[in-house]
């Protein structure tokens, strides 16, 4: 339980979990932020690149894929940066920064990298997009969901298929892909802000109140 090592952050509030990804042999801690995102080894705390550009209230978690780390924010402003892992000093505005964009974007839930896209829900609302993970193409944007309110909770995917839960117990089960198509709803009697959770064969939900364990 000793201390290790202690890095002070130029930071108010910051909500993101931290992401431990490694990359060609070198393991970062990626951590969100409004001033910069910022990676750290995990050895000594040591800083190995900045990048700044998202806007205030970092929430989403970062998420990983095809060499890069996607950080979003949705808050007085939307910006989503695409960052080449394996970068030293400053990047903000660099090669590094692959793609960027400035609307769609997640407050509180994060994206998801999936197959060849990236997927985020816009703000809270249930409005979601997918894009290119590689190039930030558009795949499509802003599928309204109608049965859908606010919501919290992150996307997960499993055997080409994504959940999604919101704050009133409503979830739906979409194909993974370049079309969206709603294959399942289903409605629970509480609402959800926690992200599902597969294991095995079994889906877990934890409510307000209860945890449901959903498996054939």
């Amino acid at each position: 339980g000793s201390l290790i090592w202690e890095e002070a952050r130029d930071e108010g509030s910051t909500w993101s979990t931290p992401l431990v990804v490694e990359h060609e042999g070198r393991t970062e801690v990626v951590v969100s932020g409004t001033k910069a995102i910022r990676s750290y080894n995990p050895e000594n705390g040591d800083i190995y690149w900045t990048c700044s550009g998202l806007t205030d209230g970092a929430i989403p978690m970062p998420v990983v894929g095809f060499g890069h780390v996607y950080c979003a924010t949705n808050f007085r402003g939307a910006s989503l940066l695409a960052i080449k892992l394996g970068g030293e000093g400053d990047l903000t505005d660099s090669d590094h920064v692959t793609w960027r964009l400035d609307h769609s974007t997640p407050y509180v839930n994060s994206p998801l990298v999936y197959g060849d896209n990236i997927y985020m829900i816009e703000g809270t609302r249930p409005f979601i997009s997918a894009y290119n993970a590689k190039t930030g193409a558009p795949v499509y944007e802003k599928e309204r969901v109608r049965e859908m309110k606010a919501i919290y909770a992150s996307p997960i995917a499993v055997n080409g298929h994504i959940y999604l839960v919101d704050r009133k117990g409503v979830t739906i089960v979409f194909k993974a892909g370049d079309t969206f198509e709603i294959v399942a709803t289903n409605e629970l009697g509480e609402g959800f802000d926690a992200s599902p959770v597969v294991i095995g064969d079994e889906l877990f939900l934890r409510g307000e109140n209860h945890l449901y364990c959903i498996a054939e």
